[in-house]
Parts: C-alpha cells; structure tokens; sequence
C-alpha cells in the first residue's frame, strides 16, 4: 500500500485525526467533526473536507464506517512521515540520503543542530529507536 504523496490538504485531516486520537488504537470520529474543527481552523466547508476525507479513504489511509460516516487512521503521524522523507529523498537526492544532508549541511546548520544528529545516529547504531 502506498501511503506517500499526501496532499497538504490530506495532511489536515490527518493532523485532526491525529490530535484528537483517532488511531487504530484510539477512537474514531465522525466526518461532521472533522468539518467542524477545519471549517473553524481554516474555513473549510463540508464539501472540501469531504473531498480529502475520500482521498484518503481511497488511498487506504483512512477507514470509514458506517452509520454517521465515521473516519479512523490507519497509520501513525510517524509512519506518514517515514514515507513521506523516503518519496522526498527519492525525487530530490535520486534516493541518497548522504546527498539530502550534504544539502542541508552547505545550507547552514546550527552547531546545536549537528549534535542532535550526530546523537541521533549513535542512538540508531547502538539499537536505539530515537
């Protein structure tokens, strides 16, 4: 199943879905309160949320159940995100990930910024998650 190439505008569905603890171990919630928080947050109105609501439904990334046409993710903000940097480092780095830091690095890092790294990646070596 191919969860990259979310839309910004699926990306804020998914950040309602999210914040509020609709996972597949959290509960659900009704498209009529997903159009209530967008149609208060940005000014969305029914139609359009309904649109990228569908969108991910057809992408496999939302469940919907009926009655009251009830929406579920089915994927953590951290597994869209996985997907997302790897399609991201594909199209822009032909796949490298040395080449994406490469860029960042001659775009100007914070000492503070490649310690974290440099942290992050002795945490990878040694078996850690994060």
């Amino acid at each position: 199943m191919d969860i990259s190439k979310i839309t910004d505008g699926e990306l804020k569905v998914l950040n309602v879905l999210w914040e509020n603890k609709s996972t597949t171990h959290g509960e659900a919630m009704k498209a009529t309160e997903i159009v209530k928080i967008l149609n208060n947050e940005i000014g969305w109105n029914r139609n359009t949320t309904y649109t990228f609501i569908n969108r991910l439904v057809e992408k496999g990334i939302i469940k919907r159940s009926e009655p009251g046409f009830v929406c579920e993710v089915l994927y953590t903000k951290e597994q869209i995100s996985a997907s997302e940097a790897r399609e991201f480092i594909d199209k822009m780095f032909s796949g490298s990930l040395k080449a994406m830091v490469a860029s960042f690095l001659s775009s100007g890092c914070s000492e503070k910024e490649i310690t974290e790294v440099r942290e992050m990646l002795a945490r990878h070596k040694d078996g850690g998650s994060k």
